[in-house]
């Protein structure tokens, strides 16, 4: 009688199963056994026929997931109890690649699969484990390689962690597998030369409302390479986000890793968290337009769907058009129609220069009350922060604890900065409206003038949130929000002239102002 066979190979690291060989190893090991298996040594009453393949990759055994639902070993011992699976054999290397976990759990399995019929195959002891074999040694052998599991995990862990303590105290680094920006030398981390300008530019543009592709274009005229090559916008993204350029480590294994503060620091935490709130925005403030055809891109806002208000087009006599993105789709589209953009450019720019903004009433002093808690806050998290490293400082092997700790206060830190660098620019005073005042010239009004306009645009968008926009009948409703003031500017033009035909502070429901242009 011949029986299936299936063969389970497993590795544990992702290592050894990209390289193929812990893997490409074990397969020829089985394979050699199944045939020359010889069942007058073993007098079970079958012989082997084909093999099947039971492959598990990077998976631990020591942590279970190789037995849990949904695995392949635990598919194949459902199938076998359930009948699906009949007259087979499992044919593994050692118990170890059964199972590394808590012998308990593991010989629970170990013990259906073989009271239901199933023999397994030891390849390296050339052992057969079925229903009447001995318990004591099934339980041994399994005990034996969840106690061997334990020991490398302890001993990984205590490499670990005299890594962390030297790199801690600056005598040798963590890893030698660093980002670009970096380089090994003298057992220290070292930023390379030039890569700190690179991405404070990438940053410093984001922050003033620049999209990846401008920041690429800019990247590119200076002759600036990522890698040594010249970075795509989904690069460009990825390094917004790459927390590496504060000083961070990223650690997709030991999680009590991921966060420490080992790197040489490119970006300044605070225009890192400052960018990364931009990306995160749900309705973020827009990218200019290096074209410079809208000098108030990115904050202009249908006051009837949400969406973006866009110059996007362009009559027979060459005059642009604002129109809503939401009108351009086809699905859930909005019935707004679209205005000449002129119209509201020469609104906007006369009521900049000549509105008095002291009018508005500002939260100065409630900001500033924050800012001083906070930084109070601040100072005694990083206090706190250096007391820790002090004690790692003085351990052989530190506490496990102690760093946990120290990541937390490292990660409260962090948000902090971001915390105070947002109320910061909302308390902007205003010196800041006065120097949006001052950089009007009649120059603005020329479309050719890119940088002049791609330079009030930064400026704008340092005192003005928003502007809403409704077209009704005859008239244009636009309700501007300043940064860090609770009044709205409502304004309404003539969509025809352009006249401004009313003006008001408004710190309540429009209703009131739509009335007014209904009934005008």
């Amino acid at each position: 009688m011949k029986k299936a066979v299936y063969c389970y190979a497993r590795v544990s690291s992702r290592g050894q199963a990209k390289d193929g060989y812990g893997m490409s190893r074990q397969q020829e090991m089985l394979r050699d056994y199944v045939a020359a298996y010889d069942d007058s040594q073993h007098n079970r009453g079958y012989e082997l026929g084909n093999i099947s393949w039971l492959y598990a990759e990077g998976v631990s055994a020591y942590s279970g997931k190789n037995i849990e639902d949904g695995s392949v070993l635990k598919t194949f011992i459902d199938d076998v109890l359930q009948k699906k699976i009949t007259n087979s054999v499992l044919v593994i290397e050692n118990l170890d690649r059964f199972s590394r976990a808590a012998p308990n759990r593991a010989a629970g399995l170990f013990l259906s699969l073989i009271n239901a019929g199933c023999d397994i195959h030891e390849v390296e002891t050339e052992m057969i484990h079925h229903q009447y074999s001995d318990l004591n040694i099934i339980s041994g052998g399994l005990q034996r390689a969840h106690n061997e599991s334990k020991r490398k995990a302890r001993l990984s862990i205590k490499n670990w962690d005299e890594r962390i303590k030297n790199t801690i105290d600056g005598t040798s680094v963590l890893t030698h597998r660093v980002p670009s920006w970096i380089e090994v030398k003298n057992n220290k981390y070292v930023l390379k030369k030039g890569e700190s300008e690179k991405y404070n530019l990438i940053f410093k543009m984001y922050a003033d409302g620049f999209g990846p592709a401008a920041i690429r274009d800019e990247l590119k005229k200076r002759g600036m390479q990522i890698n040594e090559r010249e970075p795509t916008i989904n690069h460009l993204m990825k390094i917004i986000k790459d927390q590496r350029l504060i000083g961070r480590f990223n650690s997709t294994g030991r999680k009590i890793l991921d966060g420490m503060s080992i790197y040489p620091v490119v970006v300044e935490p605070e225009l890192f968290e400052a960018v990364n709130d931009l990306r995160k925005q749900r309705n973020p403030l827009g990218k200019i337009n290096v074209k410079a055809n809208n000098l108030f891109a990115g904050l202009c806002i249908c006051m009837n769907c949400g969406r973006y208000v866009q110059v996007n087009s362009v009559d027979k006599k060459g005059d642009t058009y604002f129109r809503c993105g939401g009108s351009l789709v086809k699905i859930d589209k909005c019935k707004e129609r679209g205005f000449k953009y002129k119209i509201v450019e020469n609104a906007l720019l006369e009521h900049l220069r000549n509105f008095d903004f002291s009018m508005l009433r500002s939260d100065d002093n409630d900001i500033q009350v924050k800012i001083n808690y906070l930084s109070m806050e601040l100072v005694s998290n990083e206090k706190y922060s250096n007391e820790i490293l002090a004690d790692l400082e003085k351990e052989d092997i530190p506490d496990p604890n102690d760093r946990r700790i120290l990541k937390n206060i490292q990660r409260r830190i962090s948000e902090i900065r971001n915390e105070i660098t947002i109320l910061k620019q909302s308390n902007i005073g205003y010196e800041t409206f006065n120097d949006l005042k001052d950089s009007y010239t009649d120059d603005l009004l020329d479309p050719k003038n890119t940088k002049l306009r791609l330079d009030f645009n930064v400026k704008v968008k340092r005192v003005i949130k928003n502007i809403k926009m409704k077209r009704y009948d005859n008239t244009i409703m636009l309700v501007v929000s300043y940064v860090g003031v609770n009044e709205k500017q409502a304004m309404v033009i003539n969509s025809k002239t352009g006249e401004v035909v009313f003006m008001a502070v408004q710190n309540d429901d429009l209703k009131s102002i739509e009335y007014l242009i209904n009934n005008d």
